[in-house]
């Protein structure tokens, strides 16, 4: 015997009509897509809205688009029985289509973050799309719909279908499971003390692609400049207060592989407040006035001010690039120089 009462068959029949399962995927989906960085910085919000964005909606519209049909149907062997099948089948096409989307990437371009978050959004888009117009193209009683109404009406004969006593227990059971699941995803999503770090990188401007980590200018010619980025990521509870300073160093390789510093000289220093969650990006001229070989460029990150007299041991972060600055006369020349 069913257990759903007229008005939620009323509620089922409208859900089948129009896919409001695919709308409100599609829709997340693209809030996610469009407001990356402006999303809410609440932890548990932003684990739950990269979740259903990464493992949940990729694999749901490609499933709507190839079993449009609910399981007692018999349009397919295939199809999911209950909703609890369809949301695993979900997570493990997600797990199979993200790899491919970002195999596609990789061959249209470079990888990067915001070309990855397009690629989903257009494949949840099209995968929405594709499963309304199948759907569609099946009896209204033969379309897969989110079964609202029959757990609404479960859920009611579950509250209050016993004696005042079994309904009591039966509230009090539902509040300690919300309330165990609650507990659980912000245990999970809320970043303990020593999660927290600051991401110190060496970064060029590709253009188009935007910044990236590799095309450095390692030979460069006396006189003349070369761009870089270093960027500053801050990961902590509050804002922080960075400075780096940039360094020019002359060394020299020992025999037994050791480096040793015959001259330095400080270039710049830069200071930011970062806020929690945001990236500074500083881009830096560097224009070398002397040749030679075994140059090192090294930028030495503090929280707060920097000392007078900045080193690798002192600094919470350093980064190096080895240059090599030619004159610009010749291979010759340049080999005197060396000398």
């Amino acid at each position: 015997m069913s257990t759903e009462s007229p008005s939620w068959g009323r509620i089922g029949r409208a859900v089948r009509a129009v896919p409001f399962d695919l709308l409100l995927v599609a829709s997340v989906v693209l809030f996610v897509a469009t407001n990356l960085r402006v999303t809410p910085d609440v932890p548990l919000v932003r684990v739950l809205l990269g979740a259903a964005f990464l493992f949940f909606a990729p694999g749901y519209v490609l499933l709507a688009a190839v079993v449009p049909a609910s399981a007692h149907a018999g349009g397919s062997r295939f199809a999911p029985t209950t909703f609890a099948e369809r949301l695993l089948l979900a997570f493990g096409a997600s797990v199979t289509v993200l790899p491919l989307l970002a195999l596609a990437v990789a061959v249209a371009g470079p990888l990067s973050t915001s070309r990855i978050v397009a690629s989903v959004a257009v494949f949840v888009v099209l995968g929405t799309v594709v499963g309304w117009i199948r759907r569609l193209r099946l009896p209204a009683d033969h379309r897969y719909s989110v079964p609202v109404g029959r757990w609404l009406a479960q859920s009611r004969a579950f509250l209050t279908g016993g004696s005042a006593l079994t309904t009591a227990v039966n509230v009090v059971l539902a509040l300690s499971v919300l309330l165990g699941l609650a507990a659980g995803a912000y245990a999970v999503a809320t970043p303990q003390p020593d999660a927290e770090y600051t991401e110190f990188a060496l970064l060029t401007d590709n253009g188009s692609s935007g910044y990236v980590s590799g095309d450095y200018p390692t030979n460069v010619t006396r006189g003349q400049s070369a761009n870089l980025t270093v960027s500053v990521e801050n990961q902590r509870r509050d804002a922080a207060r960075y400075t780096v300073v940039a360094e020019l160093q002359q060394v020299q390789v020992t025999d037994d592989d050791r480096i040793r510093v015959l001259s330095q000289s400080e270039r710049t220093r830069f200071s930011r407040t970062v806020e929690s969650g945001q990236t500074w990006y500083q881009p830096h001229r560097i224009r070398p006035q002397r040749a030679g070989a075994n140059q090192r460029l090294v930028y030495y990150l503090y929280r707060g001010d920097a000392p007078e007299d900045p080193s690798a041991a002192t600094a919470d972060r350093h980064l190096q690039l080895w240059l090599n600055v030619s004159t610009g006369l010749g291979a010759a020349n340049d080999t005197a120089q060396r000398r």
